[in-house]
Order: structure tokens, then sequence, then C-alpha cells
């Protein structure tokens, strides 16, 4: 029977405010030019993948990544987007959409920016579609240990009422802090906020990279362990992986001693957490992580 240490990872996103910090340093240098009746702060995403589901066949399906453009209006409080590259079907002809004039706030609760639209009409080269339950936020987490800040987006909608259409990361970095914790006793053996995460997503072979840095149970730090070819599966709220096999951490380095999972898991809700669970044969690897930007620091 194998002895188990428990690795608990708590993962609390330090924020840098959002995006609407940026716009206010943006807007703060540009108001030296009265003249100029807008203000605009552009963003892009097109690091994603598109996850459909047809309600009238209840089939889903994922295509590639579809390209998001936002231009926000500081002085209005408006937004622009536009969608371009949206595939609904495997090989089927690309859609394009536009949303015109959208109010975008900040959630109270998150801090992150956000833009909420029930229902709009697109109109790109004399087609129409129909867009409702329009979901955008975008939150930005510092990260101590790079020194470099994350930005995620969770995008939903549905179209023509026909389909429901989610943008899934197709990689993302996962900051936070660890604290490790003995099975025997549960007392702490090392508490450190310089472990963090990643996943990157193959969608041509339904494949997984898991990776983690900086690991650190006080006996051996691991600079990287990286869970290659792991199978995942996406839902309408994001991506499962579940691999009850061994599986063996490819490293820096040659030489260094075979780090080996005897189970991963890993749950990642597109517009809230993540959880990662690695399990080796001394030790249980529990990540708690968060996406969502908060209007505070919280160490």
């Amino acid at each position: 029977m194998y002895k188990f240490n428990f690795i608990k990872i708590f993962i609390d996103m330090k924020i840098i405010k959002t995006f609407l910090l940026t716009f206010v340093a943006v807007f703060a240098l540009a108001s030296c030019d009265s003249d100029d009746p807008s203000q605009i702060v552009q963003y892009h995403y097109s690091n994603n993948i598109t996850y459909v589901t047809d309600y009238t066949t209840n089939a889903s399906t994922s295509t590639e990544g579809a390209y998001y453009l936002m231009d926000f209006d500081l002085i209005s409080g408006k937004v622009n987007i536009e969608i371009t590259n949206l595939r609904l079907t495997l090989g089927g002809s690309p859609v394009s959409l536009k949303i015109e004039q959208a109010s975008f706030g900040q959630d109270k609760d998150t801090g992150a920016a956000v833009v909420n639209v029930p229902n709009a009409t697109s109109v790109v080269g004399g087609v129409s579609h129909n867009i409702s339950n329009f979901r955008l936020s975008q939150s930005n987490a510092y990260f101590s240990a790079v020194g470099q800040v994350g930005t995620y987006y969770a995008i939903s909608f549905e179209l023509d009422n026909q389909y429901k259409v989610v943008a899934v990361a197709k990689s993302a970095y996962l900051p936070g802090s660890t604290i490790i914790t003995a099975n025997a006793d549960g007392s702490v053996v090392n508490s450190s906020n310089r472990p963090y995460y990643s996943y990157v997503l193959d969608r041509d072979k339904s494949t997984a990279t898991v990776a983690v840095y900086y690991l650190d149970d006080k006996n051996k730090m691991y600079p990287e362990l990286a869970f290659e070819n792991l199978p995942y599966t996406l839902t309408d709220r994001g991506i499962i992986i579940n691999v009850e096999d061994d599986v063996t951490a490819k490293q820096p380095s040659s030489t260094a001693s075979p780090f080996v999972a005897k189970a991963i898991s890993m749950e990642s809700h597109f517009d809230s957490s993540t959880q990662i669970r690695i399990m080796t044969e001394d030790n249980l690897i529990t990540a708690s992580l968060s996406y969502r930007a908060q209007t505070s620091d919280k160490n």
C-alpha cells in the first residue's frame, strides 16, 4: 500500500486591478488631448478553441479558434466587438459577426472587465445573424515568479437560436501559492507562491500537456514537470482530463530522477476556476486555481 503525503496547492491570484486600471492609465495620458472625443483601447484574442453545441441535434464539436477584436471606448463606456473565423462545424465556412456599441463595466466582486449583451443583431457583408446571451469577461493576474501579467478571457454566446458557442482557452499559465502538508499529521511542510502551472491543448490530437514549475517539497525542487499526451474532452463549461495510468514527467535535465504520476486529473471551467490533481507514489498534489480577478490583492 502506498504511503501518501498531501500537497495542497491553493491558488489565490494576485491581481493588478484588471484591465480597467490600464484604461485609467491610458485615459490619464490621452486626456491631455482634449480635441479627441474618444479614447480607444484595443484588445484581441485568438488563443482559443471554439466549442459548439447544436441545439437541434444536441451534438457538440470543437473547431479551430475564432478571432475576437475588441475596441473599448473609455469616453463613452462602449465597446465594439468583431468576431471572425468562427466555424460552427468541422470544415464549415467561417462566420463573421459584429456587436456594436455594447456597454462594458467592471464586476464589483471579481474585478473583471465584463460585457453582457442579452440580444444583438449582427450584419456583416449583408448577412444577418442573431446573437443572444453574449458574455465576455477579461481578467489579469500577476505572476510574481516571473514578473509578468497573464490575461484571461471567458466568452460565450448563442447564435441564431441554434448554436451555443464557447471560446475555450487553448493554453494558459496559472499562478498562485502552494501549501505542502504531510500526510502523517497534516503539518505544513512548505508554503510558497513560487510554483505555477500551465496547460496546452492540441486540438488535432485531442491531447493536452499539463506542467508544474518550481514545485518544492523541501527535499527537492523541480524546475519543470511536464505531463504530455494526456487525453482531454471539452464541455460547454471547459476542459476535463482524467488519466489513471502512469505518466512520466518530462524534465529539462535528461539526468534528473524520474517523476512518475500514477494518476492526473484536471477540470477547468472556462469562466471561473481549475482543479488539478497529480498523484505519485509518495504525494498527492491538489491545485485549486482561479482565473478571476479580484478587487484587492490577497496573499
